[in-house]
């Protein structure tokens, strides 16, 4: 889930997980609500990454779209949030009240991270999940 400001960063990590068959990604877009057929797909996914940009911290401040986010950022132990263009900030505590117990990741952290983190929300939710393919190399994070 990103903003149209993090389509870099939502580009380097489909190449990161490129090996994934289920990856899916969705734009939020600034004003419009999630719609209920897409409410489903974040209802079914294994884990959610959060890109926390400008443009998505500011949809929160639209009442359709925040709540049609926290409809669909649970439960609160499949979603990782990568801050990417934004700093932490305890207003996001009185939007979600599940925040603190996201995952947290930063632009800064290795690629491993991004990986690991997500390996442990899809292991968590789903003992049987697979590895995936770990000896190709990794990007580096967009700049």
């Amino acid at each position: 889930m990103y903003g149209k400001d993090a389509g870099e960063w939502c580009e380097y990590l489909q190449s990161l997980f490129g090996s994934c068959r289920d990856l899916q990604s969705y734009l939020v877009e600034s004003g419009a609500p999630i719609p209920p057929e897409k409410a489903d797909l974040f209802k079914r996914s294994r884990c959610i990454v959060v890109l926390l940009s400008c443009e998505l911290v500011q949809a929160f401040q639209v009442p359709a779209v925040l709540r049609s986010l926290q409809e669909v950022l649970q439960p609160p132990h499949k979603v990782v949030k990568l801050f990417c263009g934004v700093a932490e900030c305890e207003d996001y505590q009185m939007f979600f009240k599940d925040w603190s117990k996201w995952k947290q990741l930063t632009y800064d952290d290795d690629p491993e991270a991004y990986i690991g983190a997500v390996m442990k929300v899809i292991s968590e939710g789903a003992p049987s999940a697979g590895k995936g393919d770990r000896d190709r190399p990794l990007p580096p994070p967009p700049a």
